[in-house]
């Protein structure tokens, strides 16, 4: 009886340990990047957009889904220290799917300027096109 209860809490000591690891995040990210995303600050916008809205998107080189830059499904608004970041989330086609965007590579980014938050209104828009890494990325506003 002994021997029985003991292969018994060997067998529960075993199963334990291995949905342990199983459960337990190797921190290897599988190639997907982390949860910390993309940020992409623009920096040195003119005078005449601050108080206006931005909108950033990007469009993966040699096509693809675009990535758009929002808050709230609003536009950003532009403050007077003519600098804003972006953080950029990806979009289901649907929309149910919203969430930090972390792949790494190059992209034609658009920088959009409305009237409103609701990205209706469009003053005007710049284009570049950029190499961009995970984490924090800044573009002056002159090289769009």
């Amino acid at each position: 009886m002994k021997n029985v209860i003991k292969i018994l809490g060997i067998i529960a000591l075993a199963a334990t340990i291995g949905f342990s690891m199983i459960a337990c995040d190797s921190g290897g990210g599988g190639g997907g990047g982390s949860d910390s995303g993309i940020t992409i600050t623009v920096t040195g916008i003119p005078e005449g957009y601050i108080g206006k809205w931005g909108e950033l998107t990007l469009f993966p080189d040699g096509g693809g889904q675009a990535l758009t830059a929002l808050r709230n499904n609003e536009a950003i608004l532009i403050p007077s220290s003519a600098s804003v970041t972006f953080t950029l989330l990806h979009f289901s086609v649907d929309g149910s799917d919203r969430r930090r965007f972390n792949e790494s590579g190059t992209y034609w980014i658009m920088l959009d300027f409305y009237e409103n938050k609701n990205a209706t209104g469009m003053i005007s828009y710049y284009a570049v096109t950029r190499a961009i890494t995970e984490g924090a990325n800044t573009i002056p506003f002159t090289e769009f």
